[in-house]
């Protein structure tokens, strides 16, 4: 062949084959060069037709695999250029045995070299004598796994067997009028579980989940050549069903039309892109909600502050006191559903620390036990010697409070919920959305009424609830997802109608040992007897101003306020000794608390300052100068006073 005709070859392997055989036979066969073609023109496995000139014939997935961005730049090179020079002794070797007649080897490993000159792990995944000239080789990177058998064909006819077979690719031979599957090759067989005769007594719509209208309709526009590429779920033996790529075309066999089909698993793939696509929505949800929890605390730091003051000043037997009590129950509700907004949002204030997961499980489990009663079996299965488990003590709670509180109203009565803890080794790319690495497990399961995948794809949203209306704020679950996440744990649910649901909480372990729990933190207020002592209260918000400014009064401090940063720098003057303390919103226009507390700090180290904010995710005010104190809106009356106290001098 002159080198324009290996250049024409090229284009198509139907041509380069046709020609081949043409010189050796006299005559083309049509049905050879067409099922040939259908093979390797969409093969993922790299393959090309050499002679001792060089390259007739590269399909795109060879172009790809030595980083060529033509299958004409292939045309004409050495076959040894796609090989690294250590490697190439062994591979004439080896044609030299085959030249004498010696069996070759059964595997044949080798290194390949890219275009850019990286060295890679690669397998002759199939060499096949054409006519003694010409010679047909596949081979695809592998790692440690065995290659495949080298297969030679001793004639033409056998050729496209010796292809069909040893090819890695799944492939199906399917006749479209009666759906009947003619043949299927190796790696057909072991994907689908089943064996080579069962295979060839089945139809295609024994695999597909599709209407038999449905697939009947598919293979028409197959045969006829209108569409080559489909989407379908398949069964396999097991009973599990796969999502695959399909690529279908009509070949002519023994003068029958059939469709040669090259199935791509992509189930795993699918599940990835399913678990990012829920990722970005709820991370979208998750800023709103965010964003409306923080405007809402603002509200509620007046409400519930005002409320107390006025619980505090209204006489014992006052006919208002049960409206104020009305008011500030309010507020403590509408709190507490602005840190569930600000949990799925991701923006609460976590205290992580080591924990012993079995023990916060088994505890709130025996309350939870003795709450669901006999209208559940709640089973606690604790893993013995668990490693610590990085977590905020109380978010942790909540995490198993709200998932046996979903899997109790997903249970009919009498069922059964089981909550259990483990230790797990998650392999690379096994779990969609959960690292490789040793995680701690926290599995909530129930044999509810389970979940179709449209409403799985849901469950973490916020307001979303599948109870009756009034029944749950559909926030729930949303909870657990923020926790769970900005804690840098995972989740993953497996549910289905009919067959109930289990979630399951991937939890980091923890670098140090179980830590003490907390002391409770004491809440003085204002001391009789001591001068008043003196604090600036930074608010951009007039009412929240206001607000604080009485609530301090009412603690017996003398109270002044300020609007902005510039006002406050101010009114704290040069030395910025006019107040003991200094109390400020973080989030502020044009510049935030905490270029204040750097400001005063520079001016005054020893003047303390409280920060407060309704969004602390992210705060860290110890590289800060002075270290501020960090208090989360909504707080109580006593809670800002014992932020204050905390900051005060104690001999003030």
């Amino acid at each position: 062949m002159v080198a324009d005709e290996r250049v024409g070859c090229a284009r198509s392997l139907g041509v380069a084959i046709r020609r081949i055989i043409t010189d050796v036979s006299g005559g083309p066969i049509p049905t050879l060069v067409s099922a040939l073609g259908a093979v390797f023109d969409t093969s993922p496995t790299s393959t090309i037709v050499a002679n001792p000139t060089g390259i007739v014939y590269a399909n795109p997935a060879c172009a790809q695999l030595f980083g060529y961005h033509r299958v004409e730049d292939l045309v004409g090179r050495s076959p040894f250029e796609l090989i690294t020079p250590a490697a190439r002794e062994p591979l004439l070797e080896l044609g030299r045995q085959r030249a004498l007649g010696s069996a070759v080897p059964p595997h044949v490993p080798s290194r390949g070299l890219r275009r850019d000159g990286q060295e890679f792990a690669l397998e002759l995944d199939g060499m096949v004598e054409l006519d003694g000239e010409h010679l047909l080789v596949m081979h695809r990177p592998v790692g440690d796994a065995p290659a495949p058998a080298v297969v030679v064909a001793e004639d033409h006819a056998s050729l496209y067997r010796a292809v069909f077979e040893v090819n890695s690719a799944i492939k199906l031979l399917i006749d479209p009028a009666t759906g009947a599957i003619v043949d299927a090759n190796r790696a057909a067989v072991e994907f689908y579980g089943w064996s080579l005769e069962t295979m060839r007594r089945m139809r295609v719509s024994d695999i597909n989940t599709l209407t038999l209208d449905e697939l009947r309709a598919e293979m028409r526009a197959a045969a006829s050549g209108r569409r080559g590429y489909f989407r379908f779920r398949h069964r396999v033996a097991s009973g599990q069903v796969r999502h695959v790529e399909v690529h279908s075309g009509p070949v002519a066999l023994d003068d029958r039309q059939l469709l040669l089909s090259i199935i791509h698993d992509v189930t795993e793939r699918d599940a990835l892109e399913h678990h990012l696509r829920i990722a970005q929505r709820l991370e979208a949800v998750g800023r709103f909600a965010g964003s409306v929890a923080h405007e809402f605390n603002n509200l509620l730091t007046v409400t519930r502050t005002a409320s107390e003051i006025v619980q505090r000043r209204l006489a014992p037997d006052s006919p208002l006191r049960r409206f104020a009590s009305d008011i500030a129950y309010a507020s403590a509700r509408a709190a507490a559903l602005t840190q569930e907004l600000l949990a799925f949002s991701r923006r609460q204030h976590l205290r992580p620390r080591a924990l012993d997961l079995n023990q916060v499980v088994g505890e709130l489990g025996g309350v939870m036990q003795r709450t669901f009663g006999d209208a559940v079996a709640l089973s606690v299965v604790l893993a013995p010697e668990l490693p610590p488990v990085s977590g905020d003590p109380q978010q942790l709670e909540h995490v198993v409070m709200n998932l046996l509180v979903n899997a109790r109203h997903a249970s009919p009565p009498g069922g059964e919920i089981v909550l259990e803890t483990a230790l797990v080794e998650v392999a690379p790319q096994v779990l969609a959305g959960v690292p490789a690495g040793r995680w701690l497990t926290l599995r909530v399961r129930d044999r509810g009424h389970g979940m179709d995948e449209a409403t799985q794809a849901r469950i973490f949203e916020p307001m979303f609830t599948t109870k009756p209306e009034g029944q749950g704020t559909g926030l729930g679950m949303a909870t657990v997802y923020g926790i769970v996440t900005q804690g840098g744990g995972h989740l993953t649910v497996d549910s289905a109608p009919g067959a109930g649901t289990t979630i399951t909480a991937y939890l980091p372990l923890a670098t140090g040992p179980v830590d003490g729990a907390d002391a409770a933190p004491a809440a003085p207020t204002a001391r009789d007897g001591h001068r008043a002592q003196r604090l600036l209260v930074v608010d951009d918000l007039e009412p929240i101003r206001r607000t604080l400014v009485s609530v301090l009064a009412e603690l017996g401090y003398e109270a002044n306020a300020a609007g902005s940063v510039d006002e406050a720098l101010a009114l704290v003057g040069p030395a910025a000794d006019a107040f003991d303390a200094v109390v400020s919103d973080v989030q502020m226009p044009e510049r935030s608390g905490f270029d204040l507390a750097e400001a005063l700090h520079q001016r005054n180290p020893s003047l303390p300052v409280v920060l407060i904010s309704g969004d602390l995710r992210g705060l860290d005010p110890s590289g800060l100068p002075g270290a501020p104190r960090l208090l989360a809106k909504p707080f109580s009356i006593q809670e800002l006073s014992a932020a204050v106290r905390a900051v005060l001098p104690a001999d003030a």
